[in-house]
């Protein structure tokens, strides 16, 4: 190795500076020669105990190379790595960072990656669910498929119980056995039952039928007009609380009138009440016989007159006003009392008009506050017809 010896007028070296040194041969062999500082730094390169690294390279990155002598190596914690340096050991400790990790539920864990346990109800995509879901709140959307199991509904199959009414809009097809709890609009076998509608039975009703019914064919009516054709033979009298046919001189009625307290007191002063209302255009009322009774309760009445029967609006208390009178005798009789009330016929007429009710009559000056007995009339009249 040639020794270096020392430039005096210079204190700074460079790459292109020259040194002075012997090459170190013996004797007269030995020579001065001259040395640049590229050959010198080669030399402390290619020793065996100087071993060095310029650069520093990484599989699939670039290498990093040392730029300028005495060039400093940056080493830089990545994500979950810690890096940590001992200047006393001149050591470098790197650690990764060992995050532990828990699935929570609902969620699975596969290596690093979260994602939904299949028991878990998606909000969107198909998915199969199992098990029996009980929703709190209305389904809202649509619900496609069939359910496995229906709670209170009717099924399409199968043996089934079913209670409650139940309202088809549609006629049911199909096979119906057993019996109706109720029947809408039809006829029971057993317990009370309205029925309503004319009903045809084809043959013979067997058992008792009570009631009225509402028509009759080619039978007698109890009530209203009725053409009755044909001998009738009665084995027994007839028996009826008011009649009306007619004859060759007109309709002959009867009538059973009931006049209570309250109508009897309501004649204080003066008043009408009705007793036959009025036939119709053309058609005037004519008494035939007239008995009234006073059927006693406790209390007699106190009536200052008699009472008038007549037509509305023509009835007074002059005998040409009205057919006959009840006296004040009857009315405030102590017991049950009848009296016969003929016609009268003064100055052999009465006045009388057609389209008039039969009434009876309280004059102005006829007075009442007590009492509490029905007075009864039993009429017979003729509704005589005028019309030409």
């Amino acid at each position: 190795m040639p020794k270096i010896h020392t430039i005096a007028t210079d204190n700074t070296i460079t790459g292109t500076d020259k040194l002075l040194g012997s090459d170190g041969a013996v004797g007269s062999a030995n020579a001065t020669r001259n040395y640049t500082m590229s050959g010198i730094s080669s030399y402390v390169l290619s020793q065996t105990d100087t071993n060095t690294f310029k650069t520093i390279e990484v599989a699939g990155q670039a290498d990093i190379v040392a730029d300028v002598n005495a060039d400093t190596l940056t080493l830089v914690a990545g994500d979950n790595i810690s890096i940590a340096t001992d200047a006393s050991t001149d050591t470098i400790t790197i650690t990764g960072i060992n995050t532990s990790y828990t699935a929570g539920d609902g969620l699975d864990l596969t290596g690093t990656t979260f994602s939904v346990d299949s028991t878990v109800v998606v909000t969107s995509g198909a998915q199969t669910i199992a098990g029996a879901k009980t929703f709190s709140n209305t389904i809202t959307g649509s619900i496609d498929g069939n359910a496995a199991t229906v709670t209170n509904g009717v099924y399409t199959t199968g043996d089934q119980t079913i209670y409650g009414v139940k309202t088809f809009d549609d006629v049911i097809s199909g096979d119906i056995d057993g019996n109706a709890a109720t029947v809408t609009n039809g006829v029971y076998t057993t317990g009370d039952q309205t029925i309503g509608g004319a009903k045809t039975f084809s043959s013979t009703i067997i058992g008792s039928i009570d009631g009225n019914a509402g028509t009759v064919t080619n039978g007698v009516y109890t009530t209203g007009n009725q053409s009755i054709y044909g001998v009738k033979s009665f084995p027994d009298g007839i028996a009826v609380p008011g009649f009306d046919f007619t004859t060759s001189f007109g309709s002959i009625e009867e009538a059973k009138v009931i006049i209570t307290t309250a109508n009897l007191i309501s004649l204080n002063g003066g008043g009408n009440y009705t007793l036959i209302s009025s036939p119709g255009s053309n058609k005037m009322i004519v008494p035939i016989s007239i008995v009234a009774f006073l059927n006693y309760n406790s209390t007699t009445y106190n009536f200052s007159e008699d009472l008038y029967i007549g037509l509305e609006g023509l009835v007074g208390a002059n005998p040409e006003q009205y057919f006959t009178k009840v006296r004040s005798q009857l009315v405030n009789s102590v017991a049950n009392k009848f009296e016969y009330a003929p016609q009268v016929f003064a100055n052999d007429h009465i006045e009388v008009g057609t389209d008039t009710a039969l009434v009876l009559h309280a004059t102005a000056g006829n007075n009442v506050n007590t009492g509490n007995s029905d007075l009864v009339l039993n009429i017979l009249y003729r509704v005589v017809d005028l019309t030409t």
